[in-house]
């Protein structure tokens, strides 16, 4: 009879589910967290790109959504699709946050719709925001990420964006009092913080011209060698393509058995001093 055809049988679904598991894995893939983000296309054609002192930066725009936000389709294309995707989507997709998320009322209210199950499959968070923004880190977090007990992430991606301002005159007194905050904020939470394997702190479109980024990373070392930092366990790397486009914090040790490049606080300042570790006396 006309009009009571059936839809065809999907194909994705007819077959094995363990083909249906690989083409998974291959689709949800975690992006590089050291890359800068694709610049947003929403905000108008005639803002400025560049972050110079008192302008503002396309990531300024970014809304709460994901990086690969086409693959939702997935997850919401059906039932069964949604039963066998969604966790996998979550701990493989990185959430780019505004810098005001970093608040954890906020934050807990993007997580309204989710189950503590789902919560915790989180695995990668980006939050970019102004200085002012990522005080929450050492003023409420209270230890966890984002206060949240269900959360451990892999990889906590942090891009600091400059205050705006209607004037240049004293940007670079500007510059030098937002990478002393900045590295007092990352210090101070990092004396408790648990529940992240890794801090990344990006650079991205030189928010900070090199020397003021090269002071946050020195102030951050020597700050928590100062407190103890050989105590927690704390191991630190830079970007190693010479354009200092990021450094980050590794709050679990066992990752640095299987990765190269990492120092303890009291090497990476040697090695920020240029000075070279003694060699043993061969008598």
């Amino acid at each position: 009879m006309a009009g009571t055809e059936s839809m065809p049988a999907s194909h994705l679904l007819s077959i094995p589910p363990e083909l249906r598991n690989v083409i998974y894995d291959l689709i949800y893939t975690t992006p590089s967290p050291y890359l800068p983000l694709a610049k947003t296309s929403s905000a108008p054609a005639s803002r400025p790109s560049l972050t110079s002192f008192g302008r503002t930066s396309p990531l300024d725009d970014l809304s709460a959504e994901t990086s690969n936000r086409h693959l939702c389709g997935l997850v919401r294309c059906c039932r069964q699709l949604q039963a066998e995707t969604q966790l996998l989507y979550l701990s493989r997709t990185v959430f780019n946050l505004p810098g005001p998320y970093a608040t954890p009322e906020y934050f807990n209210s993007l997580l309204t719709p989710l189950s503590v199950d789902k919560i915790s499959h989180i695995r990668h968070i980006t939050l970019t925001g102004r200085i002012n923004n990522l005080r929450a880190l050492n003023e409420s977090w209270n230890g966890r990420p984002f206060d949240n007990p269900n959360l451990y992430l892999s990889t906590l991606t942090i891009i600091p964006r400059r205050p705006q301002s209607h004037g240049a005159q004293y940007a670079e007194v500007a510059d030098l009092s937002q990478s002393h905050t900045l590295a007092y904020v990352l210090a101070e939470s990092l004396k408790s913080l648990k529940g992240v394997e890794r801090i990344i702190v990006r650079n991205d479109e030189e928010c900070f011209n090199p020397i003021v980024w090269r002071l946050v990373y020195r102030s951050l070392v020597y700050r928590l060698f100062k407190w103890g930092s050989v105590n927690l366990g704390l191991k630190f790397r830079q970007d190693g393509s010479g354009d200092e486009a990021w450094f980050e914090i590794l709050l679990d040790p066992a990752i640095a058995t299987v990765e190269d490049g990492w120092n303890d606080a009291p090497t990476e300042i040697q090695s920020l001093m240029g000075v070279s570790e003694p060699t043993a006396n061969p008598s």
